[in-house]
């Protein structure tokens, strides 16, 4: 699975929790590309649902932005936070 990073994305880390987000995946391998503006995303520690500006830093899908989204995309994102909440919350790491 390639890992993403980005300048962006290293300076702002989730503005919900404030955790650090050093790297994004696909979550769908056969998918998977750099991450591009209006991208949907999930934050690994709070589950937050994310999504990417244009200098690819994040900022939190408000409420509505969530209810307009395609339902796949939705669906795909209530899937991954439902996987990250039955998980123990990954170590810190330096």
């Amino acid at each position: 699975m390639k890992l993403y990073t980005s300048e962006a994305l290293l300076k702002s880390g989730c503005p919900i929790c404030l955790k650090p987000l050093n790297s994004i995946t696909s979550l769908v391998a056969e998918n998977a590309r750099e991450p591009m503006a209006g991208d949907f995303t999930i934050c690994r520690h709070c589950t937050s649902f994310l999504i990417f500006n244009s200098d690819l830093g994040i900022r939190l899908l408000e409420p509505e932005e969530v209810a307009a989204m395609p339902a796949h995309s939705r669906a795909a994102l209530v899937r991954a936070r439902e996987f990250y909440q039955s998980e123990p919350e990954p170590e810190d790491v330096d």
